[in-house]
C-alpha cells in the first residue's frame, strides 16, 4: 500500500509539472536497435511515470508520424517539412547477395548495367503511398518488395536476389560468408545520414527533451 501511495504520489507529481504520460518514437528500420535500447537504458530510471511506445517505420510512414504531430520523437533519414532535427549518425549501406548468385560469378568487376539486369530485394514503404523508394539504393527494374526486414534478408540468403543493406544488419552474415558484397567497380559504398527529428517546438515535453538528451548521449558513446 505504502508503495503504491508513492507510485500514486509520484505520477501527479509529474502530471502537475507537465511531464508526459507517453512518448511516441517512431524510428527509421535503418536505425540500429542497440541505439534505441540504449538510450532507453539511460531514459528509464528516472522517468517511472513515462511509457515509450516505439514505431517502427519505412520511409515515408516515419515521415507522415512526424508530419501529423502523432509522434513526439523520431530518428529518420531526413527532416521533413515543418520538423527540426540534428544529425545523429551516418549508416553504412552494403550492396550485397548469397555467394553462389549469378552476380558474384561472372569472375569481373560490376557496373550499373549488371545490376540493372538483376532482381534487387527492397523493403516496403510503410506509408499511406506505400511505394517510396530511396532513388540513391534504387538500381533495377525489377525488384521483389516485402514488408520486413527478415524476408528480405531470409531472401538474400536463398539466393533470390541482391540488396543494398545497412552493413549493421549483416554483420553476422558476412562473419560467416552467408553472404558477400558484391564486387562493384568503382568500390560501391553509400552512407545515409539518420538524423534526431523534432515534429515541432511546441510538441515537445520535458520527458520528450530527455529522451532526446538521452539518445544524444548514446550516440555519443
Amino acid at each position: 500500500l505504502v508503495a503504491d501511495a508513492v507510485s500514486l504520489e509520484s505520477s501527479a507529481a509529474a502530471f502537475l509539472q507537465g511531464r508526459e504520460t507517453e512518448i511516441i518514437l517512431v524510428t527509421d528500420l535503418l536505425c540500429p536497435t542497440s541505439l534505441t535500447l540504449n538510450a532507453l537504458k539511460r531514459f528509464q530510471p528516472f522517468n517511472q511515470t513515462t511509457g515509450v511506445l516505439i514505431r517502427e517505420e519505412v520511409l515515408s510512414g516515419t515521415e507522415e508520424l512526424l508530419q501529423s504531430g502523432k509522434a513526439n520523437l523520431g530518428i529518420h533519414s531526413r527532416i521533413p517539412p515543418g520538423c527540426t532535427g540534428e544529425v545523429l549518425i551516418d549508416v553504412e549501406f552494403l550492396p550485397v547477395s548469397h555467394p553462389q548468385h549469378e552476380l558474384q560469378t561472372l569472375g569481373r568487376g560490376l557496373d550499373i548495367k549488371d545490376l540493372a539486369r538483376a532482381t534487387q530485394i527492397f523493403i516496403r514503404d510503410t506509408g499511406t503511398g506505400g511505394d517510396q523508394l530511396n532513388d540513391d539504393l534504387n538500381y533495377s527494374p525489377q525488384r521483389w518488395t516485402v514488408s520486413s526486414r527478415e524476408t528480405a534478408l531470409e531472401m538474400l540468403r536463398h539466393g533470390f536476389g541482391f540488396c543494398w543493406t545497412p552493413r549493421h544488419w549483416i554483420e553476422e552474415d558476412l562473419a560467416a560468408g552467408r553472404l558477400c558484397p558484391l564486387p562493384l567497380e568503382p568500390n560501391e559504398q553509400r552512407r545515409i545520414p539518420l538524423y534526431l527529428v523534432f515534429p515541432s517546438d511546441k510538441q515537445i515535453g520535458p520527458a520528450t527533451r530527455e529522451l532526446a538528451a538521452c539518445i544524444r548521449r548514446e550516440n555519443a558513446g
